[in-house]
């Protein structure tokens, strides 16, 4: 393919590039055919001309795939990262007809897009970091302040461990697979720290909940190590990394993919969900965590009661 696009200083950039599906295209150094740069070429503040000239064939029919967006590469460089094109189409050259007041006979199709690769990123992306992931934390905060069973474990370890780590983790693939330029932006970023947390966060509830060490002089009374409370606090801002993370591909990256900027009334409800999960968590730790802390004190005296009755039978038993 040949990419032209002009530069702040007037120049003009022709890039010869090549790629197999719906990703960034590569340059590439030494091309079938060679394209130049055409002098009428120019770029202004009232127009802009972009023309090039290739050799030619034997074929009377040429196809063609056309593209164009809005937006210049940051750089003059023929290898610059270019962002996805606002639309594009395709067009079929008769080469055997005569030009008739310069029009050229064409067939002509298309439009603008999403890819399913970028589609399948979204869509896992935001329910992960958004809802499942978010949820899973919810659950434990609220349930055991409501009641002294373990279905939230469960529940939390379903929603939170494997839905949104799976998510996560296909949403990363995804991205890594099919996006080129690596790590070159805020929401990227985000997105591997993102990744990288939830290996590790879901990694500490193993151990937490599986894992049972002795007690030890960092042991609170209620039974809870060290690894106990770094769950708790690297899950919250785990959560928070996920929440910026949606965020940063609505503000940044949707413009670069879809040519305009996210609707702002999808930015108003994104930040109005947040909060109402930020506020039911905060609310569960004012108000249900210390009754689930009653709750688990209660539950701890009667049973070292119970062990000190079972105590005086087998005493009394034995005399």
């Amino acid at each position: 393919m040949v990419i032209l696009w002009p530069n702040s200083d007037g120049s003009v950039t022709l890039s010869q590039r090549s790629v197999p599906g719906h990703a960034q295209p590569k340059l590439v150094s030494s091309p079938p055919s060679v394209a130049s740069l055409s002098a009428s070429s120019y770029s202004n503040t009232s127009n802009t001309q972009l023309t090039f000239s290739i050799p030619s064939t034997s074929t009377t029919s040429q196809p063609l795939i056309y593209a164009y967006s809005a937006t210049n590469p940051s750089s003059s460089s023929p290898d610059a990262i270019i962002k996805i094109h606002t639309s594009f189409g395709t067009t079929t050259l008769d080469l055997s007809a005569a030009l008739s007041s310069g029009q050229v006979s064409t067939s002509t199709g298309g439009g603008s897009s999403p890819s399913k690769a970028l589609i399948a990123h979204v869509v896992l992306g935001v329910l992960s970091t958004a809802f499942f992931i978010p949820i899973g934390a919810l659950v434990p905060r609220i349930a055991r302040g409501l009641t002294g069973k373990r279905w939230w474990f469960a529940t939390h370890q379903a929603v939170q461990g494997v839905i949104g780590l799976g998510m996560v983790v296909a949403a990363f693939v995804i991205a890594v697979w099919n996006f080129d330029g690596g790590i070159n932006s805020s929401h990227r970023l985000f997105g591997a720290l993102m990744f990288i947390f939830m290996l590790v966060q879901s990694s500490l509830g193993m151990f937490v909940h599986y894992i049972k060490i002795a007690r030890h002089r960092f042991t609170a009374e209620s039974g809870r190590g060290p690894s106990n409370f770094i769950h708790m606090i690297f899950g919250a801002v785990t959560v928070c990394v996920g929440f910026w993370t949606t965020w940063e591909g609505m503000n940044s990256e949707w413009p670069d993919a879809v040519g305009t900027k996210a609707p702002i009334g999808l930015k108003v409800g994104y930040w109005f969900w947040v909060s109402i999960l930020a506020l039911s968590y905060l609310l569960g730790l004012a108000f249900l965590l210390p009754r689930q802390l009653r709750m688990e004190r209660e539950r701890r005296e009667g049973n070292i009661r119970m062990e000190s009755f079972k105590a005086k039978l087998a005493s009394i038993g034995g005399a």
